[in-house]
């Protein structure tokens, strides 16, 4: 009902970039932890600050050139220097396969930028990734024993991948073997939301499922998730919802002239698209993360777009007051 000023909005990501960095460094430094988690779990913390990073990018993405300031440019950069290193210090790997997803919707709101410069920053900055995550010494030596587990997992039935040792894609792999027989057992309606935790002790009893999965509360991944207890009319549902959000945001991007509108779209856009992406390696509602980007989806940009369209909509009528924006 009262809105939010852009200005606002973006220093409040640019102080949320360099608050994640702070919380990351003082629990890797003086803490000494290996993967940093916030006051979370370490990977939707690690997540949820790289797409902080990416908000306070879109904000520069979408100001006009004559108005981005010195000052700004510069708070810009450490606030995206802020959240990658937040996201790095988590250990975090499933947040920086969607990165080139999220830099092609940001190329979104860029109206000045030559379609050859937009695609240049891209694989630029894809480059940057790929080497960050090659040197950085903890991610390779965990992606090699996962890689060892997961072709273990992959090549053997679920009763033996019920004993082993699973690593973390193994853990998910194997969830999603039983994730899927129970979507198969009830196609339509699933089991039931609230009856995953039952399935998955009768499934460790029964020798199917690893005991050491059996105490999770979702199967890692928003798909399988919502097969498993919403079957396909859950899976339609959610799909409607996340589809619905782009769609409005997206429509507001590219049909608007309004740099405050475009500014809350490529937010909404970007949170809503992160939702669903981080989702396929966790979960979209059952999570923090997911519960963290779906107030920031909703609550902030869509209810800033929607009161600015409103503002922009009353000035427009005969008789309004030029300043009344």
């Amino acid at each position: 009902r009262t809105g939010i000023h852009a200005r606002s909005l973006r220093w409040g990501v640019i102080v949320g970039c360099v608050a994640a960095a702070a919380l990351a460094a003082y629990q890797a430094q003086v803490l000494g932890l290996e993967r940093v988690s916030g006051f979370m779990n370490a990977i939707p913390f690690g997540n949820d600050a790289l797409l902080l990073g990416f908000l306070a990018l879109a904000a520069w993405v979408v100001t006009p050139r004559a108005e981005r300031t010195p000052l700004f440019q510069t708070c810009t950069l450490i606030a995206l220097g802020c959240g990658i290193y937040a996201s790095y210090a988590s250990g975090t790997r499933g947040g920086w396969v969607v990165a080139p997803v999220l830099i092609w919707i940001l190329s979104l709101g860029a109206r000045d930028m030559r379609r050859s410069l937009r695609t240049g920053v891209t694989i630029g900055i894809l480059s940057l990734l790929i080497i960050g995550l090659g040197l950085l010494p903890v991610l390779n030596e965990r992606t090699a024993d996962e890689l060892n587990n997961v072709m273990a997992v992959l090549t053997t039935t679920k009763e033996d991948a019920a004993s082993m040792t699973l690593s973390s894609i193994g853990t998910r792999l194997h969830l999603y073997r039983v994730g899927i027989d129970a979507f198969m057992s009830r196609p339509v309606l699933g089991i039931g939301v609230a009856n995953l935790g039952d399935y998955l002790a009768a499934s460790a009893q029964t020798g199917t499922l690893n005991p050491a999965a059996a105490h999770f509360t979702h199967l890692h991944s928003g798909i399988v998730d919502t097969l498993a207890r919403g079957g396909l009319l859950g899976l339609a549902a959610l799909a409607y919802f996340v589809i619905g959000l782009a769609r409005h945001f997206h429509r507001a991007l590219v049909t608007s002239g309004d740099d405050h509108v475009r500014y809350f779209a490529l937010t909404g856009l970007l949170c809503i698209s992160a939702a669903f992406l981080f989702s396929l390696s966790n979960v979209f509602f059952p999570a923090i993360v997911g519960t963290n980007i779906l107030i920031m989806t909703l609550a902030v940009p869509a209810g800033a777009l929607a009161f600015r369209t409103r503002q922009l909509r009353c000035t427009d009528r005969p008789g309004a007051k030029k300043g009344s924006v």
